[in-house]
């Protein structure tokens, strides 16, 4: 299982070490992700995330920051319809993935939806999705 850990410095006090204080939590869950890691820091907000490749052995790394560069999600968990959602997002939306994980169809689900986009969501999962340009977190457990 997956793993992910991080922190809000509204006050920015760590702005510089940021990356290193989420990559050093993130190592302390090694055990919930051999497989992969990855960080995400900016001014107030840092991640950390240890991955457990079981979706998308190749893609699908986290964060994952969305093709403009607005959002970062880090992700625990398994959406089990993904895959319609997938088809959905393509056909109605034209959206264009360049992963096969859940994980980005989560990604352009919130972008495309917000909150709105839990009421179509099927799994298990925990997720933080960080808004770089409203400065905003939604945080969701199912």
């Amino acid at each position: 299982m997956c793993g992910f850990a991080g922190f809000i410095d509204l006050e920015k006090k760590y702005y510089k070490d940021g990356e290193n204080i989420a990559r050093n939590m993130a190592n302390m869950i090694r055990h919930r992700g051999p497989d992969g890691e990855g960080c995400f820091s900016d001014e107030i907000y840092s991640c950390g995330f240890r991955r457990l490749k079981i979706i998308d052995l190749i893609g699908g790394d986290q964060p994952m920051v969305s093709e403009d560069g607005r959002y970062v999600l880090c992700f625990n968990g398994e959406i089990y319809n993904y895959k319609s959602l997938k088809n959905s997002l393509r056909s109605d939306h034209g959206v264009r993935f360049s992963t096969k994980s859940d994980t980005e169809v989560l990604l352009n689900m919130l972008i495309l939806f917000g909150r709105d986009a839990l009421c179509q969501i099927r799994g298990m999962y925990s997720f933080v999705l960080y808004d770089r340009a409203e400065k905003s977190i939604i945080c969701a457990r199912d």
